[in-house]
């Protein structure tokens, strides 16, 4: 099993607004970046406002 860095680590600030980069999304989920993607955008096509931003 491949040890997974702390969650904590993964979270990134960029222009004050908390991140966590894809690769390292995908690694949580046990998906390829790929499939995570495809995904992200596939739910952003179907919702009314275009975005995966959560409020917040």
């Amino acid at each position: 099993m491949n040890q997974l860095k702390p969650l904590g680590s993964m979270i990134f600030t960029i222009r004050n607004r908390k991140v966590i980069i894809d690769a390292d999304l995908a690694t949580l989920y046990a998906v390829p970046t790929k499939t995570l993607n495809q995904a992200v955008k596939r739910s952003a096509d179907r919702s009314q406002h275009g975005d995966s931003q959560t409020a917040g």
